[in-house]
């Protein structure tokens, strides 16, 4: 993906999604807590996503999703902190194709 599209896609408020928390397209992680990212809902979405430290380290077992009728949390149990991580996610209505929401480069 090119790093003009990082960041929220054209498809972020269509679904009634709204950023509660790192609402630049680019995170920068100085200690080794874990990150949250948290993104507000107005209708029930079902979601998927895709953690890879870069260039190709599949990390998906490093993240922690709960959500609930109003949120999404997206907690990454990144340890390194001065590495490239990519986080992508994606949400779908239960009748429609996958989108891709967001991706975001830590």
């Amino acid at each position: 993906m090119s790093k003009d599209k990082w960041g929220p896609s054209s498809h972020f408020d269509s679904l009634g999604l709204r950023l509660l928390t790192h609402k630049e397209p680019t995170i920068d992680k100085n200690d080794p807590a874990p990150l949250v990212i948290e993104i507000q809902l107005t209708d029930p979405l079902k979601f998927s996503f895709h953690l890879i430290r870069e260039p190709d380290e599949d990390y998906r077992e490093k993240v922690v999703v709960k959500d609930t009728a109003k949120k999404v949390k997206f907690t990454l149990n990144l340890t390194k902190t001065v590495i490239t991580y990519s986080h992508y996610m994606h949400a779908e209505r239960r009748t429609l194709m996958p989108i891709c929401l967001i991706s975001t480069i830590i």
